[in-house]
């Protein structure tokens, strides 16, 4: 295992070389630990569309308890601490910064291990109501918080929670206890459990030679667990990023080689985007991808439409992103693969949303 700056995730600088990230016998250990309470989720072939002599699968997490791959992580780091020496930590209540999946898998994973405690949940103003209503059917005790985007994004691109300097829009904080912070993104325990994606294709896939995965890119930590474990099985296979335009500083960070900032547009496709990489994960994420693939707001629609017509699935814009970027890039990017994954991490969407968007005719 690569040295962790702190096995419980404090917050850091943005040193490199301070981070280091799950290996492959910490994601096996993972899938040890989470198995009892997740499904393996289906992978189903993509037939529309299908460049000559390709098979493309479609991963499909949105199917996954809670329709999110996030539950593997959250599971993966309640477990941690539940086995950690530290019995303060529950008092003293959870914190995490999410647009609501991981949120919810939280809250998911503290009641099916019957874990009494307070989770915060630090939101932007464009959350989906639908996914807040749901943590809060799932688990009693938790406080939401909400930040202009800015502000939210802030907390995830420091790792760091201060509650005295929030500029909260919506709701309050206990102010008596510094709860504990759980990065969505990069937590230790949090990508080992994502990585166990991995290693299900590796499973379920034979002869994974000349092939690639797309994986919808938001802080990284999906990324990086699920190439660790498959590059360590197959070191040939290839990894590219998928991002939205409205939001896509992985693809300006890697043309200029350094974290860069751009400009972010909240949109249905709330999984993913932001104004910038993390530093230190986008050191890591470099290293591992040949790419990341830009697709557009109507490209993603027209990928929710097609997975719902083909298929009967309901994704929401992050997961279906891959695609999209698949449907835009299988001429030129991806044309030499003869296999390609395309990850869809959730289907958690306002049905007023999903609704609208399956109701349209596709978009050029």
């Amino acid at each position: 295992m690569k040295k962790a700056p702190h096995p419980l995730d404090c917050p850091s600088q943005f040193n490199h070389q301070q981070y280091t990230f799950p290996s492959y016998q910490d994601i096996i250990t993972a899938r040890d630990t989470i198995y009892p309470y997740i499904k393996t989720s289906p992978l189903r072939l993509l037939h529309a569309d299908i460049s000559q002599d390709q098979k493309v699968y479609l991963k499909t997490e949105n199917l996954q308890i809670n329709n999110s791959y996030k539950i593997r992580g959250a599971l993966n780091v309640i477990s941690h601490l539940l086995d950690t020496e530290d019995k303060t930590i529950f008092r003293s209540g959870i914190v995490t910064a999410s647009s609501g999946n991981f949120a919810c898998q939280l809250a998911y994973s503290l009641n099916i291990q019957q874990v009494t405690t307070e989770l915060t949940l630090v939101v932007p103003t464009f959350a989906s109501q639908q996914k807040i209503t749901k943590i809060r059917e799932i688990y009693d005790n938790v406080r939401i918080v909400k930040l202009e985007p800015n502000d939210w994004i802030e907390i995830i691109l420091k790792n760091k929670f201060d509650p005295h300097t929030l500029k909260i829009v919506e709701g309050s904080l206990n102010l008596d206890t510094l709860p504990f912070y759980i990065s969505t993104a990069t937590n230790f325990h949090v990508i080992a459990g994502s990585g166990t994606v991995g290693l299900e294709i590796i499973d379920e896939i034979d002869d994974l030679n000349n092939t690639c995965v797309i994986i919808p890119y938001g802080g990284g930590g999906l990324t990086i667990g699920v190439a660790t474990a498959m590059k360590h099985t197959n070191p040939n296979i290839k990894f590219f990023a998928c991002e939205v335009e409205t939001g896509a500083p992985l693809k300006a960070s890697l043309e200029n080689g350094t974290p860069t900032y751009v400009c972010f547009e909240p949109s249905f496709v709330d999984g993913i985007g932001s104004v910038t990489v993390i530093p230190y994960m986008f050191e890591e994420v470099k290293t591992l991808i040949e790419d990341s693939l830009v697709v557009s707001l109507d490209e993603v629609a027209n990928s929710i439409k097609l997975l719902y017509d083909d298929y009967g699935m309901v994704s929401e814009g992050a997961g279906a992103c891959s695609v999209a970027a698949y449907l835009k890039y299988k001429n030129t990017s991806l044309k030499d693969f003869k296999k390609v994954v395309c990850l869809i991490t959730g289907g958690s969407i306002e049905p007023g949303i999903f609704q609208s968007l399956i109701n349209k005719p596709c978009l050029a």
